[in-house]
């Protein structure tokens, strides 16, 4: 939890606080946008989820056609391989997460039911687990990542109600946090990216209008 715990050490230089400046009069801007585009809502969410499906698949580095890809992204397939079940588990994801992002919650349970969804016809994604040493020299307890994941949740949320710290760099930190304490036997960067992608959507709505 390093990322998270030094946040008083970061520091904004000039061009990414001007950066930031734009994405807040975007986010301040949000009920506008909403009511201006409010007839046309379901066909920007729908062209955004394209687009972020389409750049994940890439990211990835899925084996699928760029064409295979596009449909996935805009039609109503059936998986063939297993990249392609990887990319509908995904896409149900993405779907789930944009029905009500402000209702997302950063807890333990919601990564456990992100995992069984990005799990379903693949290999199965466990916490891992370490050995902990406890009073007495040859005393092990087996320690689940889940726990300290709950901790990595419990100092997110610890630092956002201080108010002390810029929302992208404490979402940022957290991310890094996620990756770098190994808490999934795998698809870490996967889970992490839904995250990232979970927080931002609910903390700054006008990303339903962008990808």
């Amino acid at each position: 939890m390093k990322a998270l715990s030094n946040m008083d050490r970061i520091q904004i230089n000039s061009e990414v606080m001007m950066l930031l400046l734009s994405l807040y009069e975007s986010k301040g801007k949000s009920f506008y946008y909403d009511d201006l585009f409010n007839r046309d809502l379901h066909a920007f969410e729908k062209k955004t989820m394209s687009h972020n499906l389409i750049a994940i698949a890439h990211y990835l580095s899925l084996d699928m056609t760029d064409a295979r890809i596009r449909l996935f992204a805009k039609k109503s397939m059936s998986p063939r391989t297993k990249d392609e079940h990887t990319l509908l588990n995904i896409k149900l994801a993405l779907n789930q997460l944009h029905k009500r992002p402000e209702d997302f919650e950063l807890l333990v349970n919601e990564v456990g039911n992100l995992i069984k969804m990005i799990s379903k016809n693949r290999d199965t994604i466990i916490f891992n687990t370490y050995e902990h040493q406890e009073e007495g020299v040859l005393k092990l307890k087996k320690v689940s990542k889940k726990d300290d994941l709950e901790k990595l949740m419990t100092l997110f949320e610890k630092n956002l109600k201080s108010e002390q710290y810029e929302l992208t760099q404490l979402i940022a930190n957290f991310y890094i946090d996620f990756l770098n304490m190994h808490i999934l036997s795998r698809d870490e960067e996967l889970i992490g990216m839904l995250l990232l992608y979970a927080l931002l959507s609910k903390y700054f709505s006008v990303f339903k209008y962008v990808s």
